[in-house]
C-alpha cells in the first residue's frame, strides 16, 4: 500500500523534526547526567536516544500508511503499536536495569523522561495530522 503526498510530507516533517528533538535531547540529556547530576550510566543514554528515534519513526510511518486505509484498520494499528511500543520499551528498561544494577536507578529516570519528551511529540504531531485526516 502506497501514502499519499500529504501524508509523505508528514511524515519527512515528523521525521526531520523528530531528529532536532533526538539532538538536543542528546546533547542536554548528556549535560545533565555527567556535569550536573554526575551520574555515569556509560553509553545507554546515546543508545536509548536513537532506539526511541527510531521506533517512533518506524511506527509513523506504519501510522501513516494505515491512515490511507479504513478507520478501523487505523484505530488497530494505532492500538497494537502503542502497546507493542510500551512493552517494548519495558523489557528494554528491564534488561538493562537487571544486568547493570549500579547504574539502574539513573538510566531507569533518563530513559523514562527520554519516553515521556518522545511521546509529547508524538501524541501533539500525531493529532496535527490524523486529527484533520
Amino acid at each position: 500500500m502506497s501514502t499519499t503526498p500529504n501524508s509523505r510530507t508528514h511524515l519527512v516533517k515528523y521525521s526531520v523534526g523528530l531528529l532536532v528533538l533526538a539532538t538536543v535531547a542528546l546533547v542536554a540529556g548528556h549535560y545533565i547526567l555527567h556535569n550536573v547530576l554526575t551520574a555515569n550510566i556509560g553509553m545507554i543514554y546515546p543508545i536509548s536516544v536513537v532506539l526511541l528515534l527510531i521506533v517512533s519513526i518506524a511506527v509513523q510511518a506504519l501510522l501513516t500508511r494505515s491512515n490511507d486505509a479504513k478507520p478501523q484498520v487505523f484505530i488497530r494499528s494505532y492500538m497494537l503499536s502503542s502497546s507493542g511500543k510500551l512493552f517494548f520499551y519495558l523489557a528494554f528498561m528491564m534488561v538493562y536495569a537487571l544486568t547493570h544494577k549500579d547504574r539502574a536507578i539513573p538510566f531507569i529516570l533518563s530513559f523514562f523522561t527520554l519516553y515521556v519528551i518522545f511521546t509529547m511529540y508524538d501524541v501533539i504531531m500525531s493529532s496535527k495530522f490524523f486529527g484533520k485526516n
